[in-house]
């Protein structure tokens, strides 16, 4: 009987101390929760084409006049009237436009002058305009709509760009200076530099200006 007893008290023993170490093993270790995904960086945004190749230029962009085509360009006052044109276009050795050679009033050019102003005081207009567009392929001149029929001849149209319009043609519709006809027959003319190894003759002007060649 006594042997009996101590075994039971033994096993149950054995127990309790098999419960606490599991108790006490689930608190140290708890269950891990699972990894979070990790966010991927987006990747680089790709730089814009050039402009340029290899440090050439390769394509005219829409703004881009062509100086050549600007010489005979109508000049508009403050006042909307034709004053005259575009006569010549003076550059820098840095290649930038410092002004703007006017041929004003006269007729045919006789009677005219030349003034010069900076670049800066010229703004040039183009207007803008429609081209037409071809129809879709299979569209028919028709259409017809809950049994209405509505007939269009004229074709589609797009708008243009001043800007795209320019750099095709080259040129603008007009330049504008912010300056009336009256200002500008008052201004002092414009003179082409002299010749510095041209000799004047005894008794001529010395700061006489040749023609513009």
């Amino acid at each position: 009987m006594k042997s009996v007893l101590l075994g039971c008290l033994t096993a149950m023993t054995i127990g309790v101390t098999a419960a606490s170490a599991q108790s006490t093993s689930g608190a140290a270790n708890p269950t891990p929760a699972p990894a979070a995904t990790p966010t991927m960086a987006a990747p680089a945004a790709t730089p814009a084409a050039s402009a340029s190749d290899g440090g050439f230029i390769t394509t005219q962009e829409a703004g881009m006049m062509r100086a050549p085509k600007l010489i005979g360009v109508a000049v508009y006052d403050s006042q909307n009237k034709d004053i005259g044109k575009i006569s010549d276009l003076l550059l820098d050795h840095d290649g930038s436009v410092k002004a703007v050679v006017l041929s004003i009033g006269g007729f045919l050019g006789i009677g005219s002058k030349e003034v010069a102003v900076p670049y800066s005081n010229i703004h040039w207009e183009t207007e803008q305009r429609t081209a037409a567009t071809n129809p879709a392929p299979g569209a028919a001149p028709g259409n017809s709509t809950g049994g209405t029929t509505a007939t269009n001849n004229a074709p589609a149209a797009k708008t243009v760009s001043p800007a795209k319009t320019e750099a095709y043609r080259g040129y603008p519709d007009r330049a504008v200076i912010d300056m009336s006809q009256a200002q500008l027959k008052a201004a002092p003319e414009f003179k082409y530099a002299s010749n510095p190894e041209e000799v004047a003759p005894r008794g001529a002007n010395a700061n006489a200006t040749p023609a513009k060649q």
